[in-house]
């Protein structure tokens, strides 16, 4: 618990480096939480540990021009590590879940 805020968090314990040396470095992980609650930080451990990506699942964040609105990874986390199918539709195009599935599955078939 930081002494700070009252808030637990899972970084100082050690938590997020004990999930990541579990898990199969062959198999996709799912991540699904509410806003601000350190999705993008376990993304990121999980990627930089197994050599893998971070595929985006937001379904604004795929949009090119809406980066702050949508609290998209800044551009130094989408550089550090490889970032899919976030801003990559222009604001103005409809995308839809069927959209979306035809970008992923190669991801998943293939990797990056």
């Amino acid at each position: 618990m930081s002494e700070k805020t009252g808030r637990f968090n899972a970084s100082e314990a050690g938590i997020i480096d004990k999930l990541v040396e579990t898990l199969s470095t062959d198999r996709p992980v799912l991540i699904a939480g509410p806003t601000a609650s350190g999705k993008s930080a376990l993304a990121m451990a999980i990627a930089r540990r197994s050599g893998g990506l971070i595929v985006n699942a937001d379904a604004l964040q795929v949009y090119a021009d809406w980066r702050v609105l949508t609290a998209r990874p800044s551009q130094a986390d989408e550089a550090a590590l490889p970032h899919r199918l976030y801003g990559h539709i222009p604001g103005d195009r409809a995308y839809s879940v069927g959209d979306w599935l035809r970008d992923v599955a190669p991801l998943l078939h293939n990797g990056p």
